[in-house]
């Protein structure tokens, strides 16, 4: 007969064992159970809540350069906008955004009133406010104490130099106290003079904040990711004691984002305009003189119409002119581009003033290297200094394309000039047929030309 084979473990549950194990051990679970329920009790009781405010921010993406060279490649489309997307995102949680952030909000002096355990921040809107001129910068996160005596007067008390400071003062009016001037305005005298029979005379403090040390604190609290690539949209997360410092926080941050993204997009608009004025002004005079001319040889001599005298060699000097002008055109661009990389501006706004010109395809394609490498660069400086070893590289990069760029504009500045003396040569060799027109004629037909060129370059 085969024997059962006996395992270390009971496999019968002994409740009798079970209740004497329990029994002697019911005060070690019983200690257990009430020091987490203490534990509970005192955190919950002595630690501020904490909330989070919770926004989702919708980001445009525009690429000039794509919609100027007319790129329509799927792939590389979506490689500039994945970065960036992911540059924006930086964007949003940069210094530089949350200093534009805090310089928008009341967040200069932090008010408290004190209670039996815990400080509550009065924001937004607390009982009294504060104007002050900083004489010693030793203040800056300095607990000033302040308590009020009937409706108008109060003491402020804070440490300095190793003494504590007692300054009495009037509401409404600048008091003159070591380290600091200051004004004090009473909004609600019931609510202080309450919070002051509850809890004492020092019920009240405030805090002249830094700047700086805002950035940091926020800049912890602050959470900016992808939500989601493809509808380009970014998550921002604002986590603090007080709910509605967390909810101003994420609004105002959506709101100089917008700003900003307004600003960089309006700017390359209004660069063009600016070339476009520069171009009219400089032909207007000339306009203006070869219209003045015109009329002057018309109402002396009393010639109207000599182009029927010559109507096919007009035609083609007519379609030289329009190609001149076209050239001239190209030349503008080409000089403007020159100008902009001597005064080694950037070149993002530069990439729509190249639309519809026959511009070398070379010249289009080194403008936009070179604002691919100085986009990468501005969204690499949000997270690194000037002697990081990246933006070095890419500022090595950029002087590189950009001293090719200027080589190919003065070849193509050469080419574009060779076309419009031989465009000249051919209208001279139109204009000797003009010999056999009476002069008069010859003249006007001359003053026309001048116009013309003039009013279509205009």
């Amino acid at each position: 007969m085969a024997k059962k084979k006996i395992t270390a473990l009971n496999e019968e549950f002994d409740s009798k064992l079970f209740a004497i194990i329990a029994r002697r051990y019911a005060f070690v679970v019983f200690g257990l159970i009430t020091m987490s329920m203490v534990i509970a009790y005192l955190y919950l009781r002595y630690s501020q809540p904490t909330y989070e405010s919770s926004s989702v921010i919708k980001i445009g993406i525009v690429n000039n350069a794509t919609a100027v060279l007319n790129n329509q490649s799927p792939m590389i489309t979506d490689m500039m906008g994945i970065n960036q997307l992911a540059g924006d995102v930086e964007v949003l949680r940069s210094r530089v955004m949350l200093s534009r952030v805090i310089s928008k909000m009341p967040l200069a002096v932090s008010y408290f009133s004190r209670g039996n355990v815990l400080d509550n921040e009065n924001y937004p809107n607390g009982p009294f406010s504060v104007e002050y001129v900083i004489l010693d910068s030793v203040l800056i996160g300095t607990n000033i104490e302040i308590s009020f005596s009937g409706d108008s007067k109060f003491t402020i008390e804070y440490p300095f130099e190793g003494k504590q400071i007692v300054q009495n003062g009037e509401a409404n009016s600048w008091i003159n106290t070591a380290g600091i001037r200051i004004k004090v305005a009473i909004r609600d005298i019931n609510t202080i003079l309450s919070q002051q029979d509850r809890y004492g005379k020092n019920s009240f403090y405030f805090i002249i904040n830094n700047p700086e040390y805002l950035v940091e604190q926020y800049g912890s609290k602050l959470t900016v990711s992808i939500l989601n690539q493809n509808a380009q949209t970014a998550r921002i997360q604002v986590k603090d004691n007080n709910p509605y410092k967390a909810a101003d926080f994420a609004n105002t941050l959506m709101d100089e984002f917008n700003l900003y993204d307004k600003e960089r997009k309006s700017e390359g608009s209004v660069r063009s305009i600016d070339f476009i004025n520069e171009t009219i002004n400089s032909i207007d005079s000339q306009l203006r003189e070869s219209e003045f001319s015109l009329e002057i040889f018309k109402r002396v001599n009393k010639v109207i119409d000599p182009t029927e005298n010559a109507t096919n060699t007009l035609d083609h000097i007519n379609t030289m002119i329009d190609q001149r002008v076209a050239f001239q055109l190209d030349l503008a661009v080409l000089d403007r581009l020159k100008k902009t990389l001597a005064e080694n501006k950037k070149l993002e706004n530069i990439l729509p003033l190249l639309a519809g010109t026959s511009s070398d395809e070379v010249i289009k394609v080194l403008v936009q290297q070179v604002q691919d490498a100085e986009n990468r660069r501005t969204n690499l400086r949000f997270m690194a200094t000037e002697e990081n070893a990246a933006i070095q590289s890419i500022d090595i990069e950029i002087a590189g394309k950009r001293k090719l760029l200027i080589g190919a504009i003065d070849n193509a500045r050469l080419a574009v000039n060779d076309k419009i003396k031989s465009i000249d040569d051919r209208i001279n060799e139109f204009e000797s047929s003009f010999v056999k027109l009476p002069s008069k004629e010859a003249e006007l037909a001359r003053l026309n030309r001048v116009y013309d060129v003039n009013q279509k370059f205009y």
